[in-house]
């Protein structure tokens, strides 16, 4: 078992429906990100692995939103949990992964002229693919692309404690 902390920059898009702004798009630039998490894993055939990763993640971004006619912009602060099994494959100094997992991911936004606007993601079930690349023994860096539940790229490092 592993327990880690990361450090991050992200950006996401996401689409939702509100009853007082009915649907919705907000794009958030990229900003950093910070993570802590637990991960498992145990050996599998042929040099595979199987494992699950535990992870609470938050960031402050710059955001546009659009509903309908109405355009804004302002700052989402993102808070995630998620638990996600996967399948990697060790290679020298790279581990290839791929997984899905179950998210439920808030956010709480202030737009200029909308206002505070809360919500919480509608999918919650997703699918990932990224790698670990070997820096040294503790220290590891990570590039992800998350679909479905989010569409989102992060690329971090990884401190093993």
């Amino acid at each position: 078992v592993d327990i880690y902390a990361k450090i991050g920059y992200n950006e996401f898009s996401n689409t939702g429906s509100l009853s007082t702004l009915g649907k919705f798009d907000i794009d958030a630039d990229a900003d950093f990100s910070y993570a802590v998490g637990m991960k498992a894993v145990m050996p599998l055939d042929y040099g595979y692995y199987a494992g699950a990763d535990i992870q609470y993640e938050w960031s402050k971004n710059d955001a546009d939103i659009s509903a309908g006619a109405t355009r804004d912009t302002g700052e989402v602060d993102y808070k995630k949990w998620h638990i996600a099994p996967f399948v990697s494959k060790p290679m020298e100094t790279m581990t290839p992964y791929a997984g899905f997992k179950y998210a439920k991911a808030k956010y709480e936004n202030n737009f200029d002229a909308l206002g505070s606007i809360e919500f919480e993601n509608e999918d919650e079930w997703g699918i990932f693919l990224g790698s670990d690349f070997v820096v040294d023994k503790n220290l590891s860096a990570n590039v992800e692309l998350r679909i479905f539940d989010e569409t989102a790229a992060t690329v971090g490092l990884t401190y093993k404690y």
